[in-house]
């Protein structure tokens, strides 16, 4: 498997194009990358990042929900999609649409305004969803990262087609965004996508961007705890925050597959600009059998890596099934939204360079930050 160095290229209108070579495949990931998420509005546009991204889709990109897969996170907007060699060019152009003005009726919004209610009804009935939102407005308290990425009701009910169209206007940039493609040989296609990008109608002056606040400043230091209702238990979550750590993102996706697999915990994260955040959520009676489930599991695992089986494990438990989806495009894509393209290609050969004991610390790391959380788990 090639580790060439990405293709980088600035296309007509300030885009970034950046390509990666995945050899062999006959599929092609792109993905469009806007620097614009929840996280960069101000009080009075809590949600209209989200509001964007479904009226760009239906507007600008000819309602291409089928083809198109869009979602907006708290630091960025994303659209992608998958698709085979001759239809990267037209894909691609399809994509740079989102920076054309944006035109919407009254009619357009009504219709996505009631989809987003929808959604976020289905959202908040989910007690994972509540819970995951309660642990990152007490870890983010007082910045932008702390409201959810669908908003305030109240913004949405007031919000019009010049709003929106002004906000486009000032938030999608193509010399800000980046648009990604993975696919075998993507230097013949590159010639193609700038032609094409020539021609693209162009934004109007842009205004001032949103920019996400700076969380690694204002992030609470300490774990946090949060627990909502659900059912006749408690959902019950710790989370965890730390500056990104060099070298560190491989042991730690290796060691959270061998505690999904091993202790039966599902923990998740999430890379910002400059911390990492870590989250466990679990069923239970309440935070104190929480913490001590969470804390036998994490144990449970950290033994096992330790142990004469940690190595077969760590290799049978994790290192294969994330090596399997490490070559997939798709994933590739994914990857080198949240690594940077360098990383993305590297991810295969920093996975196979971790160790038992280095997954174990990752979990020793986690049991400690659980430990400080709150009273800590009940001893029994």
């Amino acid at each position: 498997m090639t580790t060439a160095a990405p293709l980088r290229r600035t296309l007509p209108g300030g885009l970034r194009l950046v390509a990666l070579d995945r050899p062999g495949t006959r599929l092609a990931a792109l993905a469009l990358r806007i620097p614009v998420g929840s996280a960069g509005e101000g009080p009075r546009e809590q949600g209209l990042a989200h509001v964007l991204e479904h009226l760009v889709v239906r507007c600008s990109l000819g309602g291409a929900a089928d083809r198109v897969a869009a979602a907006t996170s708290r630091e960025y907007t994303l659209y992608k999609a998958l698709v085979r060699h001759h239809d990267i060019v037209a894909t691609a152009t399809l994509l740079a649409a989102a920076f054309a003005p944006l035109c919407v009726t009254e009619a357009e919004l009504a219709d996505e305004l009631a989809t987003i209610r929808t959604e976020r009804a289905q959202r908040t009935a989910d007690p994972r969803w509540r819970l995951q939102e309660a642990l990152f407005a007490a870890l983010w308290e007082g910045t932008g990262h702390a409201h959810p990425t669908l908003g305030d009701p109240g913004v949405l009910a007031r919000c019009t087609p010049a709003l929106v169209r002004d906000l486009h206007a000032a938030w999608y940039r193509p010399q800000d965004a980046t648009l990604l493609l993975v696919t075998d040989r993507p230097e013949r296609h590159a010639d193609a996508i700038a032609e094409a990008a020539a021609g693209l109608p162009r934004p109007a002056a842009p205004g001032p961007r949103p920019v996400a606040g700076r969380p690694g400043r204002d992030l609470v230091e300490r774990p946090v705890m949060a627990q909502v209702p659900a059912g006749n238990r408690q959902a019950v979550g710790f989370a965890f925050t730390r500056p990104p750590e060099p070298g560190a993102a491989a042991p730690e996706a290796l060691a959270r597959r061998v505690v999904r697999t091993a202790g039966g915990l599902d923990i998740q994260h999430l890379e910002l600009r400059d911390r990492s955040c870590t989250w466990i959520m679990v069923a239970a009676n309440g935070p104190r059998q929480a913490a001590v489930a969470v804390a036998r599991a994490l144990a449970g695992v950290h033994d096992t890596l330790l142990g004469a089986d940690g190595p077969y494990r760590l290799r049978t438990d994790a290192l294969v099934p994330e090596l399997r989806s490490a070559h997939a495009v798709q994933a590739m894509a994914d990857r080198a939204v949240w690594l940077g393209a360098d990383a993305a290609l590297a991810w295969p050969a920093r996975l196979t360079a971790v160790t038992a004991p280095e997954a174990a610390r990752c979990v020793a790391r986690w049991s400690g930050q659980l430990d400080s959380c709150g009273d800590g788990p009940e001893q029994s």
